[in-house]
Formats: structure tokens, sequence, C-alpha cells
């Protein structure tokens, strides 16, 4: 329908970038699609939303500008906003030793072993985020 084909509008686009951007994310076309999904209570309508048709809403944005790197998937810069982007595949770890010591002894308590953590990077750390572990604080 009408409804459906106009979703998501260019301010719900730059609003969900603009939250990826405060978590440091890189905004992977795949990635703003796991966000919109996540902001909706329903999420079907992100179920439809294809990377091709998610790619060309983007690039009829003034506000925002495809750039693809060597990786399989195109990122979404928001002009004029500076990026500070976590490197997750920098080989330097810059976070402290205990950061360590407490995430080995949760992942390996009972509680974690509980746990299912499927759907890829973007959808585990949702749910340990979701968590508010201490050692993942901050």
């Amino acid at each position: 329908d009408s409804e459906r084909s106009a979703w998501p509008v260019e301010a719900e686009l730059v609003s969900a970038i603009s939250s990826l951007y405060d978590d440091q994310l890189k905004p992977y076309l795949s990635t703003l699609k796991s966000r919109l999904a996540e902001r909706l209570p329903d999420d079907q309508k992100a179920k439809d939303l294809t990377a091709a048709r998610l790619q060309g809403l983007c690039s009829k944005s003034a506000r925002l500008s495809l750039h693809f790197d060597c990786s399989y998937d195109c990122y979404i810069q928001l002009c004029g906003r500076e990026e500070n982007f976590v490197d997750i595949l920098n080989p330097v770890d810059v976070y402290p030793a205990s950061l360590w010591v407490e995430a080995a002894r949760f992942f390996g308590s009972p509680e974690a072993s509980s746990m299912e953590l499927s759907g890829g990077r973007y959808a585990s750390s949702r749910t340990l985020a979701a968590l508010d572990l201490p050692f993942l604080r901050g």
C-alpha cells in the first residue's frame, strides 16, 4: 500500500543514522535496517525493506551520502556530522584488562551459558546491552 511504500521517510532515515553515530557505529545499510526495525512497534515494514531500496532512499537525500569501502556493504555518511566510529577491525585493544576479566567471568557463568546470541554482531550486542552488565557500562 502507499503507506508502506512511503516508509521510511527522510526524517526517519536521518534520525536512525544519527542514533548510530551517537553509538559510534558506522552506519552500514545492514546496520541501518536493523536500527530502523528496532524503532518500530511492528517490524514487518523493515522486513520488506531491501538493501537496494534503502540505498535508493538514502541516495535521494541531500543530507546523506553513500560510500563504498572494501566491505560487502556501503555505509551512509550524515553530511555535516563528525565521524567517530569504533573500528571493529583495529587490532589495538584500547580496553582495560579488568573489562576482559569481568567479561570472561560473565561468559563462564550459568546465566551466560543459557543465553542465545544469534542474529549477528548487531543483534548480539543489543542483547548484551539490554542486560546492563557492569563491565559494558560507559
